[in-house]
């Protein structure tokens, strides 16, 4: 897309005072009120990773040896160990989470050391690296569309995208995702348009970097692939020899932690085993689908829990923001130049269509596991894809010669603007999101514990569902916690036992010495013990 610098400069006379604006927007977002919802399970399993819990043997002994303890004791834990230096930490830790390459858990645990480990401090790595994605969308645009006006339209929709602002306050590694997404495309297209040995080492490093922050990069990278294949037209050329050499070394560069995740398969297998959820159907995999496409323009925290009224009010929107979404994609096609679109395309489609036939798998339930396409945070490459089409189509009309298309432009840009500073206005107020999992569950949980006087807890989960309780719990409330098929004696001396998300063997155990009052049966249960 070619727009003329006399075009350029008339529209930019009275337009960057307003990006700036909603920069500043952008970054206040992504720090305001960054430890005011719950955190969930995830970003506890990050604070146990980078605190390296599951190999400090002191600790072990102390939470899961019968001891009981109070939850502020368990909070005063939360520390990383000044003794383990970065090897041990990659040695013991991340070595038991193969699914998630170390790059983020690196730069958290360097984050803690320097300012502590509270979740809103672990919060605040991820949004400070999410500052990057501006200057990565502004570099992403203008390789694309050789256009500054279109790079600050991107600048300014990606600022407070809801989706983007929400992962930015999330203790996990989602916003250096995005930013080594937006790196590695731009370095990519540099490359390929100066073809020297300094671009193609730009694009290798950003390369790597993606494979070593998220596992799902490699859907990226095959997408890239398709790209440069298609753009050559499978002719063998010097662009395709270095790409294949460029990708090859990050490849080998990557190969390290690929023997970690081999030789680690059995902590892999662990871990998966617990990616599961309901049998899901065609209908809600296509409702949760049509939810998270708009969440990229609006989110008004809707999810499966709201009630069918309120659902139906924003029903208008989402349907405008998809209409939108799918006609920038045509126009994109139509007006555009074969290098822009397939560019483009390639990042929606081949990126998320493995993951959807995948999910089409476990909807007919052929398998089953969990729905990666359907879940927002696992297709961050898709969005960004959705995003550049709607950035196009924005900047076309705002710079036509026709004077309704500019206003119609403008319209639309200020409506989703609108919509964005709208939805993370609300969403920075709230405790508990659609993003946060069972937090909401939580909620509703720990009054009933907190309630009680003389309470203890007894459970065998997994520490990281139980850090994610104990957030809400008062201090006073106490704690016996086991190691499945390694269980002691309950403390008895307390009024009021609770028993949190027992296995299978715990509650055989309890049940033939007690008696068992469901008090929540949902994904986080919970039970009262009485004295048969």
């Amino acid at each position: 897309m070619k727009i003329s610098f006399w075009q350029e400069k008339f529209k930019l006379s009275g337009f960057h005072l307003f990006i700036f604006v909603v920069l500043l927007w952008g970054i206040w977002f992504r720090f305001v009120n960054i430890d005011r919802k719950i955190p969930w399970i995830d970003e506890w399993i990050t604070l146990d990773r980078i605190t390296d819990y599951d190999n400090r043997g002191e600790i072990q002994e102390k939470l899961f040896g019968g001891e009981v303890i109070t939850v502020q004791e368990l909070h005063e834990l939360q520390r990383i160990d000044s003794q383990t230096n970065t090897l041990d930490f990659l040695n013991n830790s991340l070595v038991n989470y193969p699914e998630h390459p170390p790059i983020y858990y690196l730069f958290a645990r360097l984050w803690g050391e320097w300012f502590g480990t509270s979740i809103a401090t672990l919060r605040s790595a991820a949004a400070a690296i999410s500052l990057f994605v501006f200057p990565a969308m502004f570099w992403l645009c203008y390789s694309l569309f050789d256009s500054y006006f279109a790079s600050w339209l991107g600048v300014a929709l990606i600022a407070v995208s809801p989706l983007h602002v929400l992962y930015a306050q999330e203790a996990r590694q989602y916003s250096l995702w995005t930013v080594t997404i937006l790196l590695s495309s731009a370095a990519l297209l540099q490359a390929m348009q100066h073809k020297n040995k300094l671009s193609w080492l730009t694009y290798a490093v950003t390369l790597t970097v993606g494979f070593y922050s998220h596992l799902f990069f490699s859907l990226v990278a095959f997408a890239q692939g398709i790209y440069v294949i298609l753009r050559e037209g499978f002719h063998f050329s010097k662009t395709l020899l270095a790409y294949f050499l460029t990708t090859l070394a990050s490849i080998i560069a990557f190969l390290p932690w690929i023997v970690v995740a081999f030789t680690s398969l059995s902590h892999l297998d662990r871990q998966v085993k617990g990616w599961t959820e309901a049998q899901p159907t065609l209908f809600t995999f296509l409702k949760r689908w049509l939810g998270n496409l708009s969440r990229l323009f609006a989110d008004f925290g809707f999810d499966s829990s709201t009630n069918l009224s309120e659902a139906i009010s924003i029903i208008p929107l989402i349907f405008f923001l998809t209409i939108l979404v799918i006609y920038a994609c045509y126009f994109l096609v139509r007006n555009s130049s074969r290098e822009v679109w397939l560019f483009v395309l390639t990042l929606i489609i081949c990126t998320t269509a493995i993951l959807v036939g995948r999910d089409l798998l476990v909807v007919f339930g052929l398998v089953s596991g969990r729905l990666f396409s359907a879940t927002a945070r696992y297709i961050i490459p898709f969005y960004l894809g959705i995003h550049l089409a709607v950035v196009y189509f924005l900047a076309s009309k705002m710079s036509s010669q026709k004077v309704n298309e500019q206003k119609f432009g403008r319209g639309v840009f200020l409506a989703l603007i609108s919509l964005g500073i709208f939805s993370c206005i609300i969403s920075s107020q709230a405790e508990v999101w659609w993003s946060k999992g069972e937090a909401s569950e939580l909620v509703q949980v720990a009054p009933i514990i907190n309630q009680a006087t003389n309470s203890l807890v007894v459970s065998d989960a997994d520490l990281a569902r139980i850090l994610s309780l104990s957030n809400l719990l008062n201090d006073q409330v106490h704690l016996q916690l086991f190691v499945e098929a390694n269980y002691y004696p309950i403390d008895e001396n307390f009024r009021n036992i609770f028993v949190l998300n027992p296995s299978e063997s715990l509650q055989q155990i309890l049940e033939k010495e007690y008696q068992l009052e469901s008090l929540r049966d949902t994904e986080i249960q919970l039970w009262k013990l009485e004295q048969q």
